[in-house]
């Protein structure tokens, strides 16, 4: 279960607050909500709009103004009721004692390894039969149709002959980096590829070639971002009608704001998964340790555990993840190894399982994915720190629900048009939203109140 053995407590600080703020300056594109934010004495922080007094956040806005006149604001978090800004020692000082509640903001990074690029005629990553996704298209009719993944990165090369441009798209506005068809760490599109390549005798074919891709872009050119990036980006995801999130990214500071974001995510049928992390080491990487997001680890074409993949209580399950074969931004193809290249295999797979029946519960699909994993410590009903439950095995987990939910796949139908919260490049076809899931496990967080303890490291994140 997502929540069964991550009760890792979190570390966040809360202290009461009050400020003022000036303008709104949230321009959309490569430079977006980072110029200030790496000037000697800002830093960035999440505020939330907690007091009874505030009857919205535009009027909790409005109460800040006057007092830290310099202080930029960089997301509007309306699911939590918070605000991500920018600010000066002097102005956070000046917010003591008052009705906002804080934590800082953690900035993270992600560098990437490339092995090789090439043309080729279509092959399959050993990856895809490791997971059993060929199996499973022929034995169940689902290759992902009906589904929307929103893969949150560097942004995709879109144009790539190995991509079907009817079904993608994204998002471009003040929220997140823009365009969102622009990758230059070549992450994204190599991460959108493993999901969603098109089986088209060209190239290579992704896990769930007829899924429909929504692309956030969180990154900016040099790798970097801050959490709050990460929690706006995934409103945005749902606003889109996204019934996944992929999230090869991530770093070693929890917050309270962004974990509260991925809870209310699970409890309306939004299965969010994350890369466990890549310092080879037992440290929690978050989002991936937060208890509603699936924490993916790495192996081999040898099923052994990658030795960069992170091990602890917060890894669920494992996928491929070393040398995988996908899609390179100059219309050609790459090896990259990382968690980053595990965790969308996972979002593939359950992609295929939601496609077989978009009415089963989240908590459902969960079980069945966690359940029918493979653990090559040949380890039953249990999970262990390096592989999780197992490597997910997409037939099996079919299989299972099958047995569980008898009832007939739905007929595929187009995916309901969807209200973004920003013009996008491209429409996307329409598609029908599933209903949220009846049931939802219930999600806790043990929370510790110590801001000093907060370490500044960023991990390694491919």
């Amino acid at each position: 279960m997502i929540n069964s053995k991550k009760f890792f407590p979190l570390i966040f600080a809360t202290i009461i607050s009050v400020a003022a703020t000036s303008s709104l300056r949230t321009a959309g594109n490569d430079n977006h909500k980072r110029s200030r934010s790496l000037e000697d004495g800002f830093k960035r922080y999440v505020i939330g709009c907690t007091s009874a007094n505030f009857v919205s956040m535009d009027d909790c806005v409005s109460t800040m103004q006057g007092i830290a006149p310099v202080m930029e604001i960089n997301h509007r978090l309306k699911m939590i009721n918070a605000i991500a800004v920018t600010m000066s020692l002097d102005e956070f000082n000046n917010m003591n004692n008052t009705d906002y509640e804080i934590e800082e903001d953690p900035e993270r990074s992600i560098p990437v390894t490339v092995e090789s690029s090439r043309k080729l005629n279509q092959q399959t990553s050993f990856g895809i039969d490791m997971v059993r996704a060929r199996e499973s298209w022929d034995e169940f009719g689902v290759r992902g149709e009906g589904i929307r993944v929103c893969v949150m990165d560097s942004g995709l090369f879109s144009a790539h002959s190995d991509l079907t441009s009817s079904k993608i798209s994204g998002y471009n506005g003040p929220e997140a980096f823009t365009p969102w068809n622009r990758d230059g760490l070549r992450h994204g599109t190599h991460v959108t590829g493993i999901i969603a390549a098109a089986d088209n005798n060209g190239g290579v074919v992704g896990v769930a070639p007829d899924v429909e891709i929504y692309v956030v872009r969180v990154f900016d050119n040099n790798g970097r971002f801050f959490g709050s990036d990460v929690t706006a980006a995934a409103e945005i995801c749902k606003d889109a009608g996204a019934r996944i999130i992929n999230m090869s990214l991530g770093g070693g500071r929890p917050t309270r704001f962004e974990s509260s974001v991925f809870d209310l995510l699970a409890e309306e049928g939004i299965v969010s998964i994350a890369a466990a992390g890549n310092s080879g080491n037992t440290q929690f990487s978050y989002p991936a340790s937060y208890p509603a997001v699936i924490s993916v680890a790495a192996v081999d074409s040898n099923r052994n555990l990658a030795s960069f993949s992170q091990r602890n209580s917060g890894v669920d399950v494992a996928g491929p993840g070393v040398n995988i074969l996908s899609l390179d931004t100059n219309n050609s193809y790459r090896f990259v190894s990382g968690t980053s290249q595990a965790t969308p295999h996972v979002a593939g797979v359950v992609a295929l399982m939601m496609s077989y029946n978009a009415s089963i519960p989240i908590d459902s699909i969960v079980t069945a994915l966690e359940d029918t994993a493979n653990h090559p410590e040949m380890i039953e009903n249990d999970r262990t720190d390096s592989f999780g439950h197992g490597i997910v095995d997409a037939f099996a987990a079919l299989t299972l629900l099958r047995t569980k939910f008898p009832q007939a796949p739905p007929t595929a139908s187009p995916i309901s048009p969807v209200s973004t919260p920003s013009p996008t490049a491209s429409p996307m076809s329409p598609v029908s939203t599933p209903s949220t899931p009846s049931s939802v496990k219930p999600l806790t967080v043990s929370l510790a109140v110590s801001i000093l303890s907060l370490t500044t490291m960023a991990f390694l994140l491919i």
